[in-house]
């Protein structure tokens, strides 16, 4: 204990005697380099790694970089508040933003959240989709989240409600579903009630309905308040789906430049009068191999599917108004 304690107090000072020389002239006296030390609660070994990364990178306050020991980055975070202008913030290695690093990458260097994810994309077995892998099969090929969700062979008979579902949590008489899993209420900062927690706000906890409350918007055009209204004007203001108008895009079937509210940003949108010429007066869309809808109508006035690994852009073959209203 002793031998211990003495290598920590050689490696305190050593660091403390690093930061006060690259903080020269911003720090008069040690003692609060000591107390952001000290505040960081490190044994000896931590204490160690700390010194020997500054002792091979005497940029480490300076240089952005989030490798290293994760004290490093704990201590740069209390002495950045203190002296912004000598101290920089560790950055994410994808995407260089000071945000919150939780994972380390193959190099060593610290990832957000979201640039970990982009690094574990893998094109998951079952779907067939790339995405971010939630777990593997035994053979060690990549399933995704949703493909995880769905598999009803990973389900267990819940052991309140007695039906087949997937096991949220665990306790001790077995597993529990979603639905019945017990939910610890606390008092909504808004309405008062004792309540589930739907999310943490500045004021604090809000239940469920007081969060759907607080976001409704009223549209600039229409004036209705709506659960959404999730385009924005030249302006910035509010606009519901229904009041929202698109720059005109080029349809894909009459190739005009139309106002196209579905489809029209992918460049795979057709126009109302295309799609009026496919769907005449009681008859259901239908679909070649490609997903593109054809024309039923007995009139034979609609276009025929493009042939298989034709190039040549969808279009009817009349004019829409030779294929119903």
């Amino acid at each position: 204990m002793p031998d211990h304690a003495r290598r920590l107090r050689e490696a305190t000072a050593a660091v403390v005697g690093y930061l006060h020389d690259e903080l020269e002239g911003s720090v008069g006296d040690p003692a609060p380099l000591q107390e952001a030390l000290a505040g960081l609660g490190l044994g000896q070994l931590r204490m160690g790694h700390l010194w020997d990364y500054f002792a091979k990178h005497p940029d480490g306050l300076t240089s952005g970089r989030s490798d290293g020991p994760a004290s490093r980055l704990y201590l740069l975070q209390a002495l950045a508040a203190r002296y912004p202008a000598q101290v920089a913030l560790p950055r994410c290695g994808g995407c260089d933003r000071a945000v919150r690093l939780p994972q380390v990458g193959e190099d060593g260097q610290r990832r957000c959240a979201a640039c970990y994810a982009r690094l574990r994309v893998e094109e998951c077995v079952l779907c067939g989709h790339s995405g971010r892998i939630a777990r593997r099969d035994p053979q060690g090929r990549a399933i995704c989240a949703s493909c995880t969700v769905r598999d009803q062979s990973r389900w267990e008979t819940c052991s309140i409600c007695g039906r087949v579902k997937r096991v949220t949590v665990r306790t001790a008489t077995g597993p529990v579903c979603n639905e019945c899993r017990t939910r610890r209420l606390i008092i909504c900062a808004e309405c008062g009630q004792e309540k589930s927690v739907c999310t943490i706000s500045p004021a604090g906890p809000i239940c469920s309905a007081c969060y759907a409350r607080a976001r409704r918007y009223e549209c600039s055009l229409c004036h209705r308040r709506l659960a959404a209204a999730p385009r924005r004007g030249p302006g910035g203001e509010r606009i519901c789906d229904a009041c929202w108008t698109p720059a005109p895009t080029r349809c894909r079937g009459c190739d005009e430049m139309r106002v196209i509210k579905n489809g029209g940003a992918s460049g795979n949108g057709i126009c109302n009068q295309c799609e009026r010429a496919l769907l005449p007066p009681g008859s259901a869309p239908s679909a070649d191999a490609f997903g593109t809808p054809t024309c039923t109508c007995p009139t034979g006035a609609s276009a025929a599917a493009a042939p298989s690994g034709s190039a040549t852009p969808w279009r009817p073959a009349q004019p829409a108004a030779s294929c119903g209203p």
